[in-house]
């Protein structure tokens, strides 16, 4: 195997079968002749080591470093062995420094005496006036004799310049189109040769020739000048193409200049009003499409674009409609655009929902003078209803009062309510009010189906038919009203009262008799009986006018007309009955009389009393008689009293009514006078004649 370790020396290695390494060999180089064998024992160990043939010194060469116009100093040194005298060659040659023109060429041979270490190789290099920066050349030895082998056979000598190096540089420029732009490129020191450079300018957003005149060409600066200008004209256009820019670059630079900052930029401000976008607002009904439009507006010949995104409003996002987000490019020609969002089209009642689509991030210097466009919702679906029911209540207790809702709804729902008077009251004295009035407003949340209103009715002692009130609905919110108002019967819990009519005050013919009815309990109903009038004495339709009817108790009484006549007669009488009581009520007395007293003067102050027989007896006989019975009264002042019986000897007598009974005691004729009395108290004297046979004694009395 063969390898080489350094230039122009080359080393051969030995191995056994084991792979043992047993031999070296190096030719060339500063090893030159060398050689190297390893022995082992049968145990594998390392067992002798011999070196042979290696030469005894080395020559080596070190880098130099000089300024140009100086001498370069290149040592060339011999270690190991100095016993001898040697020799070595060397000699230069080209690298970036080039000779004769930055150094003059040397070659020779360095010759050392015995005992001596090292030698100087002097290399003079040329001073000129042109920067041309660091560079190099080298020198190499060669050809050792005296046994000397080389380490190192190269060195590099390095010439620095000792010109300042020009800089040139170019600056930026700003201009307002249809102006000329200026660019200054300056060099960085007036000292030193001419220098030159090329210039050329190339598009960026800003295109020749439309938007400026392309330039290029060369600058070149004289010893002492130190900057000069490029102009560059650009064109005035009508449309609207915000801030472009090009360049103007630096390139081959001359004369050793070196180029530091190789590109001017140019801005072209444009001095036409930027376009500008606006998006409308829209509406569809839900699960319809909006349509929304982007306008733009101004003239420009850049395309342009605007960036656009849905935001949640009272919808969202993806239970209402579907988020969009996007860029919308417009070419120079192109006005307009649409943005299309899909709704949703669901089953519950919302109301009209709104999210937004926002315009941002302009391109081209393009303005947002309507960023912001609303979307609205409108719901395809029936709002809930609201009802209310009717209800009964006894008096005293809470009414509930139950509001529904039918039908599915996303909102919030409201209603206002309030009780408003009927046949029960709520204002004027306690007596009168039935119910505490309320109002106010009812929520109804989503998930909520019904709602109760209570109302407090109050607890009275009066008799009375249902009395109601209503509660009405109204304003409603979120929903649309369906039976709005319900009526709240109040039930009455006292018992009904009985009724008792009441005898007239007894009036004179031509007048009215008036029958009042008492009640046994209050009342607030409008209870009522029957009645009809009935003769007496009095007889219907001659001495009073027949009346019956419906009366309505709390209205006041029965009136019964008197009727007036020319008869003297006694007081008569009629009767009123009363039957049928509505609404529960009972009848504790039915009937009442009236008495109507007699006004007009009699034709006489008294009857006739007739001469009234009693017949013929037996001693001891009894026997009854009414004396009255054949009597008469010219006035027709009936009935007729018998008003006494004269007492006297024979006989005794027992008065009842208008009969008397005699007992006879004795034998004989007896007349006997009693009085008779008329309706109006007239009296006359009559006589009861009787005859009594002769006979025994009477052992007994009346019978």
């Amino acid at each position: 195997m063969t390898t080489t370790a350094v230039a122009n020396e080359s080393t051969v290695y030995t191995y056994d079968a084991l792979g043992r390494l047993i031999a070296t060999s190096i030719t060339g180089g500063p090893g030159n002749g060398r050689q190297v064998s390893t022995g082992f024992d049968p145990a594998d160990n390392r067992s002798n080591y011999t070196v042979s043939g290696a030469p005894t010194a080395n020559f080596s060469i070190a880098d130099a470093t000089v300024t140009e116009g100086g001498t370069a100093a290149v040592i060339v040194t011999r270690t190991g062995s100095s016993a001898a005298a040697a020799t070595v060659g060397y000699a230069t040659s080209n690298g970036s420094a080039v000779a004769p023109a930055d150094y003059t060429a040397a070659s020779g041979t360095l010759s050392f005496a015995a005992g001596e270490g090292s030698k100087t190789i002097p290399i003079v290099t040329i001073n000129d006036s042109i920067y041309e920066g660091t560079k190099s050349f080298a020198v190499t030895l060669s050809s050792p004799t005296g046994g000397v082998g080389i380490a190192d056979a190269n060195a590099a000598v390095t010439i620095t310049d000792d010109e300042v190096v020009p800089q040139l540089a170019i600056s930026n420029a700003t201009v307002t189109e249809g102006g000329t732009a200026t660019l200054t490129v300056t060099r960085s020191s007036a000292t030193g040769p001419a220098v030159s450079v090329n210039y050329a300018s190339a598009d960026g957003s800003a295109v020749a020739p439309a938007d400026y005149g392309a330039v290029s060409s060369t600058l070149s600066f004289a010893s002492g000048e130190t900057s000069k200008t490029i102009t560059v004209n650009t064109v005035n256009d009508t449309a609207y193409e915000g801030t472009e820019g090009f360049t103007v670059g630096l390139s081959g630079a001359t004369g050793g200049a070196i180029i530091t900052t190789a590109t001017g930029q140019v801005s072209v401000t444009d001095n036409d009003v930027a376009p500008s976008f606006a998006i409308s607002s829209a509406s569809a009904a839900e699960g319809s499409s909006i349509v929304m439009t982007v306008t733009k507006t101004g003239s420009t010949n850049k395309t342009l674009t605007v960036n656009y995104a849905t935001a949640n409003g009272s919808a969202s996002a993806p239970a209402d409609y579907g988020q969009l987000t996007g860029v919308l490019t417009f070419l120079p020609a192109e006005t307009s655009k649409t943005v299309t969002i899909t709704t949703v089209n669901d089953t519950v009642y919302e109301s009209a929902e709104t999210f937004t689509v926002s315009l941002s991030g302009a391109s081209g210097g393009a303005l947002i003078s309507t960023a912001r466009g609303t979307g609205t919702i409108t719901d395809n679906d029936t709002a809930p209803v609201l009802s209310v029911a009717n209800v009964s209540v006894m008096e005293g207790d809470y009414a509930n009062v139950t509001v529904t809702k039918t039908g599915a709804t996303g909102l919030n729902s409201s209603v206002s309510f309030a009780t408003a008077d009927g046949t029960a009251t709520s204002g004027g004295s306690m007596a009168d009010r039935k119910y505490i009035s309320s109002s106010g407003t009812l929520l109804f949340r989503p998930g909520e189906m019904s709602k109760v209103v209570q109302v407090k009715t109050i607890q009275d002692n009066l008799f009375s038919l249902p009395k109601t009130f209503t509660l009405t609905l109204s304003a409603p919110s979120g929903a649309t009203l369906g039976s709005s108002t319900g009526t709240v019967s109040i039930l009455n819990n006292n018992p009904p009262p009985s009724l008792s009519i009441l005898d007239a005050v007894p009036q004179v013919e031509g007048t009215s008799l008036k029958f009042s009815i008492g009640v046994s309990a209050a009342f607030d109903a409008p209870i009522t009986v029957n009645y009809t009038t009935s003769s007496g004495t009095a007889t219907s339709g001659v001495d009073f006018t027949p009346t019956s009817g419906t009366l309505l108790i709390s209205s006041g009484q029965i009136v019964v007309p008197v009727i007036q006549d020319s008869d003297g007669e006694a007081d008569e009488t009629l009767y009123v009955t009363l039957s049928s009581p509505s609404h529960g009520a009972t009848i504790d007395r039915a009937q009442a009389v009236g008495v109507i007293k007699n006004d007009d003067i009699p034709p006489s102050t008294g009857p006739v009393a007739n001469p009234d027989n009693g017949g013929s007896h037996a001693r001891c006989d009894e026997f009854t008689i009414n004396p009255v019975a054949n009597d008469t009264d010219p006035g027709g002042n009936y009935p007729l009293t018998l008003v006494s019986v004269a007492t006297g000897v024979g006989y005794t007598r027992t008065i009842s009514g208008n009969n008397v009974t005699f007992f006879a005691q004795a034998g004989g004729t007896r007349n006997i006078l009693y009085v008779v009395a008329n309706s109006i108290g007239g009296q006359a004297t009559g006589t009861i004649t009787y005859t009594v046979a002769s006979g025994p004694a009477c052992t007994g009395g009346p019978g």
